[in-house]
C-alpha cells in the first residue's frame, strides 16, 4: 500500500500515565488528535474520512498507564474535536482535496467499552 492509496483511517489514541485533572487532560488529548489529523492530511493526500475512537473502559486497569477517569474523559476529546470541525474552528475545516492544510472529514468511530466483569468462555 502507498500513502496515496489511503482514503480512510481509524485512530484510537490515549496518553500514557496521565496526571492532569479535568478538563486539562481531555483538552490536551484533543490538541494531540488535531495535530495528528494535520499531519495525516499531508502524509496521506487522498485521506477523506477519519474515524476517531476513545480509549476502552479502564476501570479494571491495575496500573497507572491510562486508568479511569482518564479513559472516560478521552471521549470528550473526540466529541470536542468533531464539534470543532463542524464549526470550522482551529484549522479543522473539511475539504475533499485536503487543500490549504485542511483535514479529512472526522467522525465518531466505534465507542469501545467493557461488558462489566463478565468474560467470554474459552473453548
Amino acid at each position: 500500500m502507498t500513502a496515496a492509496q489511503v482514503s480512510v483511517a481509524w485512530i484510537k489514541l490515549a496518553d500514557a500515565s496521565p496526571t492532569s485533572g479535568w478538563p486539562t487532560h481531555a483538552r490536551t488529548l484533543e490538541d494531540e488528535l488535531a495535530a495528528i489529523l494535520s499531519v495525516a492530511a499531508v502524509r496521506f493526500p487522498n485521506l477523506r474520512l477519519v474515524y476517531l475512537s476513545s480509549r476502552i473502559y479502564g476501570g479494571y486497569a491495575v496500573g497507572s498507564l491510562n486508568p479511569e477517569p482518564y479513559a472516560y474523559e478521552g471521549g470528550f476529546a473526540v466529541k470536542w474535536l468533531i464539534e470543532d470541525q463542524l464549526r470550522g474552528a482551529g484549522g479543522l475545516a473539511y475539504a475533499t482535496d485536503n487543500s490549504a492544510g485542511r483535514v479529512a472529514w472526522i467522525a465518531w468511530g466505534p465507542y469501545l467499552w467493557a461488558t462489566g466483569s463478565s468474560r467470554a468462555a474459552t473453548a
